[in-house]
């Protein structure tokens, strides 16, 4: 991918009228989002264009390790985010498009992993498989005390 100016990629969207669509759907509230090429040259524009339209705060793209990521303000596990590119599809015309990301519903925070970590052991393991995103509390064992 190319970059414009402040080393933001090229989007690869045309630069003229053309309409680019799809409808992001934030906690069940769907939203068409649409976009011409023009406003939208660079990913930094296009993250902006989305976040305008997805109606802060309900929700806001951010550009995160290459990619486009779409959060809704909502915390629990009533939040939730789905994608559906439109007739000129937004996503999908975009130049380096891999895929949309699956839909899953948002995590409740107030779920609490306890770990114990032994400097004799090599790895932390634990009993339930952790979700993305969710606050690990440890307590430190072992003949060193806690570290500096």
């Amino acid at each position: 991918m190319g970059s414009i100016g402040g080393g933001c990629p090229s989007t690869g969207l045309a630069n003229n009228a053309t309409t680019y669509t799809a409808t992001i759907t934030v906690d069940g509230t769907p939203i068409v989002v649409s976009i011409q090429g023009q406003n939208a040259q660079s990913y930094c524009d296009l993250v902006s264009q989305i976040t305008i339209q997805l109606v802060s705060p309900a929700a806001f793209a951010s550009l995160e390790d290459n990619e486009i990521v779409i959060r809704s303000n909502t915390i629990g596990a009533g939040s939730s985010i789905s994608i559906v590119d439109g007739g000129t599809p937004l996503f999908g015309s975009l130049s380096g498009y891999v895929g949309l990301g699956a839909t899953f519903a948002g995590i409740d925070y107030t779920y609490r992993e306890v770990g114990t970590y032994n400097f004799a052991s090599t790895s932390i393991q634990f009993i339930t498989a952790i979700p993305s995103g969710v606050v690990l509390e440890f307590t430190v064992i072992g003949e060193k005390g806690l570290p500096q």
